[in-house]
Protein backbone atom coordinates (compact mmCIF):
# COMPACT_ATOMS: atom_id res chain seq x y z
CA UNK A 1 0.00 0.00 0.00
CA UNK A 2 2.96 2.27 0.40
CA UNK A 3 2.80 3.05 -3.81
CA UNK A 4 -0.43 4.49 -3.50
CA UNK A 5 -0.63 8.46 -1.72
CA UNK A 6 -2.11 8.18 1.79
CA UNK A 7 -4.11 11.52 1.98
CA UNK A 8 -5.64 10.65 -1.26
CA UNK A 9 -6.46 7.13 -0.54
CA UNK A 10 -8.24 8.78 3.01
CA UNK A 11 -9.98 11.47 0.80
CA UNK A 12 -11.89 8.58 -1.06
CA UNK A 13 -12.19 6.99 2.60
CA UNK A 14 -14.42 9.60 3.31
CA UNK A 15 -16.59 7.86 6.13
CA UNK A 16 -13.76 7.76 8.03
CA UNK A 17 -13.70 4.36 8.32
CA UNK A 18 -11.10 2.88 11.04
CA UNK A 19 -10.85 -0.61 9.24
CA UNK A 20 -10.52 0.73 4.98
CA UNK A 21 -8.02 4.10 6.44
CA UNK A 22 -4.97 4.06 4.73
CA UNK A 23 -3.29 3.89 8.11
CA UNK A 24 -5.51 0.06 9.35
CA UNK A 25 -4.27 -1.56 5.79
CA UNK A 26 -0.83 -0.46 6.22
CA UNK A 27 -0.60 -1.56 10.28
CA UNK A 28 -1.92 -4.93 8.81
CA UNK A 29 0.90 -5.13 6.41
CA UNK A 30 3.44 -4.54 8.82
CA UNK A 31 2.57 -6.97 10.96
CA UNK A 32 2.87 -9.55 8.71
CA UNK A 33 -1.03 -10.42 8.96
CA UNK A 34 -1.34 -10.44 5.28
CA UNK A 35 1.28 -12.59 3.44
CA UNK A 36 0.99 -16.13 2.20
CA UNK A 37 0.90 -17.76 5.64
CA UNK A 38 -2.40 -15.93 6.00
CA UNK A 39 -3.83 -16.55 2.47
CA UNK A 40 -4.37 -12.91 2.21
CA UNK A 41 -2.57 -11.48 -0.57
CA UNK A 42 -3.31 -7.60 -0.80
CA UNK A 43 -4.54 -6.57 -4.49
CA UNK A 44 -4.91 -2.19 -4.25
CA UNK A 45 -6.82 -0.45 -7.36
CA UNK A 46 -7.20 3.11 -7.99
CA UNK A 47 -8.82 5.07 -10.35
CA UNK A 48 -6.82 8.41 -11.43
CA UNK A 49 -8.18 11.75 -12.74
CA UNK A 50 -5.34 14.54 -13.58
CA UNK A 51 -2.63 12.17 -11.57
CA UNK A 52 -5.13 12.08 -8.39
CA UNK A 53 -6.42 8.92 -7.16
CA UNK A 54 -10.57 9.65 -7.40
CA UNK A 55 -11.22 6.06 -6.19
CA UNK A 56 -9.66 3.04 -5.04
CA UNK A 57 -10.23 -0.67 -3.30
CA UNK A 58 -8.53 -3.05 -1.27
CA UNK A 59 -8.58 -6.49 -2.86
CA UNK A 60 -7.45 -9.44 -1.48
CA UNK A 61 -6.56 -12.98 -3.74
CA UNK A 62 -7.37 -15.69 -1.31
CA UNK A 63 -6.49 -19.33 -0.71
CA UNK A 64 -8.51 -20.00 1.80
CA UNK A 65 -11.71 -18.24 3.57
CA UNK A 66 -10.31 -17.82 6.90
CA UNK A 67 -10.33 -14.39 8.71
CA UNK A 68 -13.31 -13.10 6.48
CA UNK A 69 -16.19 -13.96 9.22
CA UNK A 70 -18.13 -15.00 5.86
CA UNK A 71 -18.35 -18.74 5.85
CA UNK A 72 -18.23 -19.87 2.25
CA UNK A 73 -16.88 -23.89 3.07
CA UNK A 74 -20.21 -25.46 1.42
CA UNK A 75 -19.13 -23.32 -1.76
CA UNK A 76 -15.64 -25.04 -2.00
CA UNK A 77 -16.75 -28.36 -1.49
CA UNK A 78 -19.24 -28.03 -4.11
CA UNK A 79 -16.65 -27.02 -6.38
CA UNK A 80 -14.29 -29.52 -5.25
CA UNK A 81 -16.76 -31.68 -6.02
CA UNK A 82 -17.04 -30.62 -9.69
CA UNK A 83 -13.68 -30.91 -10.38
CA UNK A 84 -13.02 -27.41 -10.22
CA UNK A 85 -11.34 -24.71 -7.97
CA UNK A 86 -12.74 -22.36 -5.81
CA UNK A 87 -9.33 -21.28 -4.85
CA UNK A 88 -7.73 -18.56 -5.43
CA UNK A 89 -10.80 -16.09 -4.64
CA UNK A 90 -10.77 -11.92 -4.84
CA UNK A 91 -11.97 -10.51 -2.01
CA UNK A 92 -12.67 -7.18 -1.38
CA UNK A 93 -13.00 -6.83 2.32
CA UNK A 94 -11.59 -5.20 5.73
CA UNK A 95 -9.44 -8.34 7.08
CA UNK A 96 -9.92 -9.91 10.04
CA UNK A 97 -13.09 -7.10 10.42
CA UNK A 98 -16.91 -8.28 10.29
CA UNK A 99 -17.98 -4.56 10.45
CA UNK A 100 -20.23 -3.08 7.41
CA UNK A 101 -18.98 -0.45 5.18
CA UNK A 102 -18.58 1.49 2.10
CA UNK A 103 -15.41 -0.92 0.29
CA UNK A 104 -15.44 0.70 -3.09
CA UNK A 105 -13.93 4.55 -1.88
CA UNK A 106 -14.91 7.03 -3.74
CA UNK A 107 -13.68 10.81 -3.75
CA UNK A 108 -16.98 11.54 -4.97
CA UNK A 109 -19.95 9.51 -3.67
CA UNK A 110 -22.24 10.38 -6.57
CA UNK A 111 -19.68 9.29 -8.96
CA UNK A 112 -21.60 5.78 -10.51
CA UNK A 113 -19.10 6.07 -13.46
CA UNK A 114 -15.78 5.79 -11.22
CA UNK A 115 -17.42 2.64 -9.11
CA UNK A 116 -18.24 1.02 -12.31
CA UNK A 117 -15.04 0.89 -14.03
CA UNK A 118 -13.51 -0.16 -10.56
CA UNK A 119 -15.83 -3.13 -11.02
CA UNK A 120 -15.04 -3.82 -14.29
CA UNK A 121 -10.91 -3.93 -13.81
CA UNK A 122 -12.30 -5.85 -10.71
CA UNK A 123 -13.73 -8.45 -13.47
CA UNK A 124 -11.02 -8.30 -15.74
CA UNK A 125 -8.55 -9.06 -13.12
CA UNK A 126 -10.03 -12.41 -11.83
CA UNK A 127 -10.49 -13.25 -15.80
CA UNK A 128 -6.75 -12.77 -16.32
CA UNK A 129 -5.19 -14.00 -13.03
CA UNK A 130 -7.74 -17.52 -13.45
CA UNK A 131 -9.44 -16.03 -9.96
CA UNK A 132 -12.66 -18.44 -9.27
CA UNK A 133 -15.02 -15.57 -8.05
CA UNK A 134 -15.45 -12.12 -6.77
CA UNK A 135 -16.68 -11.46 -2.74
CA UNK A 136 -17.93 -8.11 -1.64
CA UNK A 137 -18.04 -8.53 2.37
CA UNK A 138 -20.18 -6.53 4.51
CA UNK A 139 -21.33 -3.92 1.82
CA UNK A 140 -23.89 -0.83 3.57
CA UNK A 141 -26.79 -1.52 2.75
CA UNK A 142 -27.03 1.43 -0.04
CA UNK A 143 -24.68 -0.28 -1.73
CA UNK A 144 -26.54 -3.61 -2.19
CA UNK A 145 -28.84 -2.09 -5.61
CA UNK A 146 -25.40 -0.96 -7.42
CA UNK A 147 -23.73 -4.52 -7.07
CA UNK A 148 -27.09 -6.11 -7.93
CA UNK A 149 -27.12 -4.21 -11.24
CA UNK A 150 -23.26 -5.01 -11.75
CA UNK A 151 -24.85 -9.36 -11.82
CA UNK A 152 -23.81 -10.06 -8.24
CA UNK A 153 -25.57 -11.85 -5.91
CA UNK A 154 -26.47 -10.64 -2.57
CA UNK A 155 -25.87 -13.10 0.32
CA UNK A 156 -27.28 -11.50 3.66
CA UNK A 157 -25.85 -12.41 7.10
CA UNK A 158 -27.01 -12.15 10.62
CA UNK A 159 -25.55 -9.51 13.43
CA UNK A 160 -26.55 -8.50 16.68
CA UNK A 161 -26.14 -4.99 17.76
CA UNK A 162 -27.19 -3.30 20.95
CA UNK A 163 -28.72 0.26 20.54
CA UNK A 164 -28.77 2.18 23.63
CA UNK A 165 -31.77 3.87 23.55
CA UNK A 166 -31.30 7.06 26.02
CA UNK A 167 -31.37 4.61 28.85
CA UNK A 168 -29.74 7.06 32.01
CA UNK A 169 -28.64 3.76 33.97
CA UNK A 170 -28.36 -0.03 33.65
CA UNK A 171 -31.61 -0.51 35.67
CA UNK A 172 -33.29 1.53 32.81
CA UNK A 173 -32.43 -0.81 30.55
CA UNK A 174 -33.54 -3.71 32.57
CA UNK A 175 -37.18 -1.89 32.94
CA UNK A 176 -37.41 -1.98 29.58
CA UNK A 177 -37.80 -5.83 29.52
CA UNK A 178 -40.04 -8.65 30.11
CA UNK A 179 -39.89 -9.93 33.38
CA UNK A 180 -38.24 -13.04 32.15
CA UNK A 181 -35.37 -11.67 31.14
CA UNK A 182 -34.98 -9.28 33.57
CA UNK A 183 -34.95 -11.83 36.02
CA UNK A 184 -32.76 -13.95 34.08
CA UNK A 185 -30.24 -11.27 34.11
CA UNK A 186 -30.52 -10.05 37.38
CA UNK A 187 -29.55 -13.53 38.22
CA UNK A 188 -26.39 -13.77 36.54
CA UNK A 189 -24.77 -10.67 37.28
CA UNK A 190 -25.15 -11.98 41.21
CA UNK A 191 -24.28 -15.15 40.73
CA UNK A 192 -20.81 -12.84 39.58
CA UNK A 193 -20.62 -10.62 41.80
CA UNK A 194 -20.25 -13.88 44.55
CA UNK A 195 -17.31 -14.82 42.85
CA UNK A 196 -15.50 -11.71 43.36
CA UNK A 197 -14.67 -10.40 39.93
CA UNK A 198 -12.92 -6.86 39.11
CA UNK A 199 -13.82 -4.90 36.01
CA UNK A 200 -11.65 -2.29 34.73
CA UNK A 201 -11.06 -0.05 31.65
CA UNK A 202 -8.06 0.65 30.46
CA UNK A 203 -7.60 3.50 27.75
CA UNK A 204 -4.29 4.95 26.06
CA UNK A 205 -1.05 5.16 28.09
CA UNK A 206 -2.80 2.51 30.50
CA UNK A 207 -2.65 -0.11 27.94
CA UNK A 208 1.03 -1.32 27.87
CA UNK A 209 3.19 -4.58 26.81
CA UNK A 210 1.49 -6.48 29.87
CA UNK A 211 -2.34 -5.91 29.05
CA UNK A 212 -1.72 -6.93 25.07
CA UNK A 213 0.64 -9.86 26.51
CA UNK A 214 -2.35 -11.14 28.15
CA UNK A 215 -4.52 -10.32 25.25
CA UNK A 216 -1.96 -12.56 22.68
CA UNK A 217 -2.42 -15.44 25.57
CA UNK A 218 -6.01 -15.53 26.02
CA UNK A 219 -6.43 -15.15 22.12
CA UNK A 220 -4.60 -18.11 21.56
CA UNK A 221 -5.87 -20.17 24.48
CA UNK A 222 -9.07 -18.87 22.12
CA UNK A 223 -8.01 -20.50 18.56
CA UNK A 224 -6.15 -23.44 20.10
CA UNK A 225 -9.36 -24.34 21.63
CA UNK A 226 -12.07 -23.67 18.01
CA UNK A 227 -9.73 -23.14 14.94
CA UNK A 228 -6.12 -23.39 14.04
CA UNK A 229 -3.08 -21.12 15.20
CA UNK A 230 -2.36 -19.59 11.72
CA UNK A 231 -3.41 -16.01 12.63
CA UNK A 232 -2.29 -16.38 16.65
CA UNK A 233 1.39 -15.47 15.68
CA UNK A 234 0.68 -12.37 13.81
CA UNK A 235 -1.38 -10.94 16.87
CA UNK A 236 1.26 -9.72 19.16
CA UNK A 237 2.99 -7.64 16.59
CA UNK A 238 -0.22 -6.10 15.17
CA UNK A 239 -1.43 -4.85 18.89
CA UNK A 240 2.07 -3.41 19.69
CA UNK A 241 2.08 -1.52 16.14
CA UNK A 242 -2.32 -0.49 16.52
CA UNK A 243 -1.33 1.28 20.10
CA UNK A 244 1.97 2.84 19.17
CA UNK A 245 -0.13 4.97 16.16
CA UNK A 246 -2.89 5.17 18.45
CA UNK A 247 -1.85 8.71 19.98
CA UNK A 248 -0.79 9.96 16.88
CA UNK A 249 -4.12 9.35 15.38
CA UNK A 250 -6.25 9.76 19.02
CA UNK A 251 -9.43 10.70 16.48
CA UNK A 252 -9.64 8.03 14.04
CA UNK A 253 -7.96 5.42 16.50
CA UNK A 254 -9.23 5.65 20.19
CA UNK A 255 -9.11 2.27 21.59
CA UNK A 256 -10.46 1.29 24.78
CA UNK A 257 -9.93 -2.20 26.59
CA UNK A 258 -12.41 -3.51 28.85
CA UNK A 259 -10.04 -5.97 30.79
CA UNK A 260 -10.95 -8.19 33.83
CA UNK A 261 -8.50 -11.04 34.59
CA UNK A 262 -11.18 -13.65 33.47
CA UNK A 263 -11.00 -12.19 29.45
CA UNK A 264 -10.34 -9.51 27.45
CA UNK A 265 -12.30 -7.31 24.83
CA UNK A 266 -10.98 -5.08 22.76
CA UNK A 267 -13.37 -2.24 22.21
CA UNK A 268 -13.65 0.88 19.96
CA UNK A 269 -15.61 3.21 21.79
CA UNK A 270 -16.39 7.11 21.14
CA UNK A 271 -17.88 9.76 23.60
CA UNK A 272 -18.50 7.09 26.27
CA UNK A 273 -19.53 7.96 29.79
CA UNK A 274 -18.83 5.10 32.17
CA UNK A 275 -20.39 4.02 35.39
CA UNK A 276 -18.98 4.01 38.30
CA UNK A 277 -16.75 0.95 38.62
CA UNK A 278 -17.51 -1.87 41.24
CA UNK A 279 -14.07 -3.29 42.22
CA UNK A 280 -13.82 -7.21 42.99
CA UNK A 281 -10.80 -9.62 43.62
CA UNK A 282 -9.26 -11.17 40.94
CA UNK A 283 -10.52 -15.07 39.69
CA UNK A 284 -8.65 -17.38 37.25
CA UNK A 285 -9.09 -17.21 33.73
CA UNK A 286 -10.80 -20.48 32.59
CA UNK A 287 -13.08 -21.50 35.76
CA UNK A 288 -15.63 -18.37 35.18
CA UNK A 289 -18.96 -19.16 34.07
CA UNK A 290 -20.72 -16.39 32.16
CA UNK A 291 -18.20 -14.19 31.90
CA UNK A 292 -18.39 -12.67 28.58
CA UNK A 293 -22.18 -11.79 29.34
CA UNK A 294 -20.73 -9.70 31.98
CA UNK A 295 -18.72 -7.57 29.79
CA UNK A 296 -21.29 -6.87 27.78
Amino acid sequence: IESINKSEWNLCNSEGNLFTSYSFLKLLEDSKSLESRTGWHPNYFSLHSDNKIEACIAAYKKYNSQGEFVFDHSWANVYQKLGLNYYPKLVVASPFTPISGARLLVKDKKNEEAKNILIKNLKNFCINENLSSIHVNFINKNEVNFFLKNNFFIKYGEQFHFTNNNYATFQDFLASLSYKKRKAIIKERNMIKKMGIEIRVLKGNDINSTVLENLYKLYISTIEKKWSLTFGKMLIQYCNLFFTLCPKHPRNLMSDYLEIPLCLHLLRIKHVQLPKSHEFSPLDFQQTPLRHSLNC
